[in-house]
C-alpha cells in the first residue's frame, strides 16, 4: 500500500476516536472541554467582560442575520450566562436547526481587552 494512503488512513482512523463526532461542515475547534467552558464565563460574568463577536459555525442554509435575529446576547453589551442560554433557546426554536446546547458554544476570552468571542456551532436540518 502506498505511503500516502496509510497515512490518509491513520488519520481518518485518529480523527475518528478523537472526541466528540461533530457533522463533516463544522469545523474542528467547535469542541471545548466543559469545565474550561464554565470557568472561563464564571470569569466572563466576575469580571463583567463584553461581548465582542458571536460566530456560527455548520449554517450553510440559514441565513447569519436570521440567526442573530434570535440572540439574546447583544455584541458590546456586558456577557452573562443567563442571556446565552436564552439565546441558545431562541435559537433551538428555530426549525431548520437542531437544537442548540451550552456544549455546542466555544467561549474564548481576550483578558486584556476584557471581552468574551462565543462561537456557536450548528447543524441544519435535512431539507
Amino acid at each position: 500500500m502506498p505511503f500516502r494512503m496509510v497515512q490518509s488512513l491513520l488519520l481518518v482512523s485518529l480523527s475518528v476516536n478523537a472526541g466528540p463526532q461533530y457533522p463533516s461542515n463544522l469545523k474542528l475547534d467547535c469542541y471545548q472541554p466543559v469545565a474550561e467552558q464554565h470557568s472561563l464565563i464564571r470569569k466572563a460574568e466576575k469580571n463583567r467582560y463584553t461581548l465582542r463577536r458571536v460566530e456560527f459555525y455548520g449554517n450553510q442554509h440559514t441565513s447569519d442575520p436570521m440567526l442573530r435575529r434570535r440572540l439574546a446576547l447583544n455584541e458590546g453589551n456586558f456577557f452573562t450566562r443567563a442571556s446565552l442560554m436564552r439565546s441558545l433557546k431562541r435559537l433551538s426554536g428555530l426549525m431548520v436547526i437542531k437544537p442548540v446546547r451550552l456544549s455546542d458554544v466555544k467561549i474564548r476570552l481576550d483578558h486584556g481587552e476584557k471581552l468574551v468571542d462565543a462561537v456557536i456551532c450548528l447543524e441544519e436540518r435535512r431539507r
